[in-house]
């Protein structure tokens, strides 16, 4: 209950949202976007820098 009061989603849909769009579309989208970039001194997998949050939790805060 306080999970929909804060997202307007159920966790269930919330869960299902994340799994069916996210997941499928998130490394499709990183790959390209590190694509761009023209002069890149490191590979695209070397990264100097992680996220604090996985994926799942910047997805939250996004709703929240």
């Amino acid at each position: 209950m306080l999970f929909k009061s804060f997202t307007g989603l159920t966790a269930q849909k919330f869960n299902e949202i994340y799994d069916k769009a996210i997941t499928k579309r998130y490394v499709k989208h990183e790959i390209q976007r590190l694509s761009k970039r023209k002069y890149r001194k490191r590979d695209i997998g070397a990264i100097d820098r992680y996220f604090k949050f996985d994926t799942r939790e910047r997805f939250l805060m996004l709703l929240v």
